[in-house]
């Protein structure tokens, strides 16, 4: 029976080992289970805090500091509007603004009377959207007329004041109407006066910065003026066809922008 000691011992040597090899398995399946099981805790909170998309994707948050672009439903907005405005300018400038209806400038514009009164209070008030993008013709054409304060003539300033009589009948049923909205709505009359001082300080820049500040509010409140009295005798001379009761009405009109046009700064005043 000794001879069978060795085999023995090698036999209790051989389940030794691998009891201890299936023991170092168990734990490092069990390690790398919690590893896994980590791993997958860390993943799907990740999914929930970044947004994902209708198709499963990630989406790439948008910079807040970029510019948010218009809607489809934006854009046809104002592609309406401005139908509408082309619509209004052609029919007023071939028909009398009276016979004129909201219907008839909503059916040039290939739209409905209610879509009209989504962008616009009445007519009037197309019109005066309409005559405020004239202004901006407006410097272009004290530059071409009045364009030397230093070497303006009484000529220069009556070939302007012609120019502008030129462009109230050219431009007669929609001026009356927006003259009309001026009548009806205070918020027009200050968007009204807000764009005639911004042309005047534009178009009067280097006539303007002759004077100090204290003396270049006031140039400017009389540059404002005399264009406020200007527009109310175009209107009745040109759009409603009045007569002046005085022959020399248009003369007086040239004296009274010559003479503020070729003011020189007050010396007593400190310059700016």
């Amino acid at each position: 029976m000794i001879w069978l000691f060795p085999f023995k011992a090698i036999a209790r040597g051989i389940l030794f080992i691998t009891a201890t090899v299936l023991s170092l398995g168990a734990r490092l399946d069990s390690s790398t289970g919690d590893n896994n099981n980590t791993g997958n805790r860390t993943r799907l909170k990740e999914s929930v805090q970044k947004p994902m998309s209708s198709n499963g994707r990630k989406t790439i948050p948008r910079d807040k500091t970029t510019p948010k672009a218009r809607t489809l439903r934006e854009e046809l907005r104002q592609v309406t509007h401005e139908r509408l405005l082309n619509a209004a300018k052609e029919l007023l400038e071939k028909k009398n603004a009276e016979s004129i209806t909201v219907d008839q400038i909503a059916k040039h514009a290939g739209t409905n009377r209610t879509t009209f009164y989504l962008h616009f209070e009445d007519k009037t008030d197309i019109a005066f959207k309409i005559r405020a993008r004239y202004r901006s013709g407006d410097i272009q054409t004290i530059s071409r007329y009045l364009s030397d304060p230093d070497g303006i003539s009484k000529a220069d300033i009556s070939n302007w004041i012609r120019h502008r009589a030129r462009f109230f009948s050219k431009h007669r049923e929609i001026i009356k109407l927006g003259t009309e909205s001026l009548n009806k709505r205070p918020d027009h009359v200050r968007q009204f006066l807000d764009q005639t001082r911004d042309i005047l300080n534009t178009a009067f820049a280097g006539f303007l910065s002759r004077f100090g500040n204290e003396e270049q509010d006031l140039v400017l409140a009389e540059l404002l003026l005399c264009s406020v009295m200007l527009n109310r005798y175009l209107y009745m001379t040109v759009i409603q066809d009045l007569k002046m009761p005085f022959k020399k009405a248009p003369d007086a009109m040239v004296n009274i922008w010559f003479n503020l046009l070729t003011r020189r700064p007050d010396r007593k005043r400190k310059p700016k």
